[in-house]
């Protein structure tokens, strides 16, 4: 994919596909969104709107780090590392733990983040894949 377009951001097409499994049950949604993404020195980015909040991923090679901006909301995945994150609800914020067990950052190969992690909220502990499919519009 070639980063280039207005002030240096292209159109993208962004597809998000998690699997989360909890106890004994298994979630899976599918998400499409229009964004754009550009490359700094540092990270890869991605930004898009989702139902009015502003999301963006700043992607590394083995760090990624995605934040919701309206709703205030953040998480860390570094690989094979912890990290504290934070997690707004109607109720407040809510901090949790991540483990991430992989990051396979194929963004300048094949346009593809593939994310898996364990997420700790309280006593709740979820097991997570989140797929992310970049598509030049």
């Amino acid at each position: 994919m070639t980063l280039k377009n207005i002030e240096g951001k292209t159109p993208v097409g962004i597809t998000i596909e998690s699997i989360q499994k909890t106890g004994g049950e298994c979630l899976e949604n599918r998400f499409e969104y229009t964004g754009v993404m550009y490359s700094k020195p540092d990270a890869v980015y991605l930004v898009y709107d989702d139902n009015g909040d502003k999301c963006s991923l700043k992607v590394q090679d083995d760090r990624v780090l995605m934040n919701r901006h309206n709703g205030a909301s953040r998480l860390e995945l570094e690989s094979n590392a912890q990290c504290l994150s934070s997690y707004q609800t109607s109720c407040g914020t809510l901090e949790v733990v991540t483990r991430t067990s992989r990051i396979d950052n194929k963004i300048s190969r094949q346009n593809l983040l593939e994310l898996h992690y364990e997420l700790e909220m309280g006593q709740v502990l979820s097991e997570n894949i989140i797929k992310i499919k970049i598509k030049e519009i």
